[in-house]
């Protein structure tokens, strides 16, 4: 009894315990900030008088800030480290939310909305860049749980979009309150986060054209899975009340629902994966996607809508963090290089995914134009067999695994 060693505050194992806590907790705020936005857009839109295609161009600008940011970020973590990008990218994440209330017309809109989507592009490298490190230091897969706490934000920032709405709290004391919260955690677990645990080295290019062509079919599959997700975050709300004629409270239940469900599959993802293998995994989400959407789209009816939804979110769930996983087993490349290459194409999806919606929803009705959805499931299933894993794992060193905790955190 005497011989067990305590787990104290100076310990490795408990800094790496408290490091993934901290990781979990920015990724559970990523989802909150963005739901938050998500929930709310239906007011927004309102105030503001806008058609769908002038929401659609607001939310290309997200898009375009996103973009922009990714590169940049990216960049900034690679000469910082992950821990001072997630630093930086929360707090412009954070503090951008509250302006995207403020009163003014389409153009204000779209500028704050191009800062929003910078903030939200850099935190999600930053984030997934320091999740990598901490798995590093792991015997098993963890990288679904840090998905699954960004879907526990999903969650609970469309319940409080929802509640918000329904007792009519204006969208800038709502966002002012939660941009508060993030800047408030940002600055009291930053220092939590883990230093960057593994160095590894920097390739300039992927080394041969067919693990390019790898690479690039992954993220095609992460480009449709991230599109679906990005779909059901900007206009689930927005078909439950224009296309279902949905109260404010249930139309931001589409979204609740859908990240319920993401978070269940998130959770659930590995166990999912060994049981009947990568390729089913992903050929299934691909399956719950399409059914999910047809349910919607033909059956418009608010509760069936809500269902449909629901089995997207399923459906999606473990997909990237299977693509992630498929990525980093590709021999030849580098995994930061292979996951970052898979992650830009698959965030490309997800951020011009809507706007796309949006555009289509003005020749073809919103109802139709959530078809594109529908289009991306098909993809999935026919690039499932892409996710195969050919190649040997690259697998932590022993020194790694010998400081890994054998327990869950």
């Amino acid at each position: 009894m005497h011989n067990i060693p305590r787990m104290t505050p100076n310990s490795p194992h408990f800094q790496l315990r408290f490091a993934r806590f901290a990781a979990k907790t920015f990724f559970l705020l990523d989802g909150l900030i963005f739901a938050s936005w998500v929930t709310r857009i239906p007011q927004i839109q309102e105030k503001l008088q806008l058609d769908n295609a002038a929401l659609g161009m607001a939310l290309l600008m997200m898009s375009v800030g996103g973009l922009v940011a990714m590169p940049l970020a990216g960049w900034l973590v690679a000469h910082l480290g992950s821990r001072w990008g997630v630093l930086l990218a929360t707090l412009l994440f954070g503090l951008s939310l509250p302006l995207l209330a403020l009163p003014g017309g389409v153009i204000l809109l779209s500028l704050v909305l191009f800062v929003f989507g910078a903030g939200f592009g850099a935190m999600n490298v930053a984030i997934n860049t320091q999740a990598v490190s901490v798995e590093r230091h792991y015997r098993r897969k963890i990288m679904s749980s840090f998905h699954a706490a960004f879907s526990l934000g999903g969650i609970a920032g469309a319940l409080l979009g929802g509640v918000a709405a329904s007792q009519s709290i204006s969208p800038l004391v709502h966002f002012s309150l939660v941009g508060t919260l993030a800047v408030i955690l940002t600055l009291l677990l930053s220092r939590a986060l883990a230093s960057d645990l593994v160095e590894e080295p920097t390739l300039s290019f992927i080394d041969s054209e067919g693990h390019k062509s790898r690479c690039l079919l992954l993220g095609l599959l992460a480009f449709c899975a991230m599109l679906s997700e990005g779909a059901m975050a900007d206009w689930s709300a927005v078909f439950l009340r224009q296309v279902s004629a949905a109260p404010d409270f249930y139309a931001a239940m589409g979204f609740a629902a859908f990240s319920t469900m993401m978070t269940i599959g998130r959770l659930a993802g590995d166990h999912v994966t060994t049981a009947i293998g990568a390729i089913n995994t992903v050929r299934l989400g691909g399956t719950l996607t399409i059914l999910g959407i047809a349910l919607a789209v033909l059956v418009p009816h608010m509760a069936v809508a809500i269902v449909g939804f629901s089995f997207v979110g399923a459906g999606t769930s473990a997909m990237v963090p299977t693509i992630f996983s498929a990525a980093a087993k590709i021999r030849g490349i580098t995994p930061a290089v292979a996951i970052a290459t898979v992650s830009t194409v698959g965030y490309f999806g997800f951020l011009v995914g809507p706007p796309l919606i949006g555009f289509a929803s003005e020749v073809i009705t919103l109802r139709w134009a959530l078809g594109l959805v529908l289009l991306a499931g098909l993809a999935i299933v026919g690039l499932a067999r892409k996710v195969e894993a050919r190649t040997a794992a690259n697998q932590p060193s022993p020194s790694e695994m010998s400081m890994a905790p054998s327990t869950e955190a």
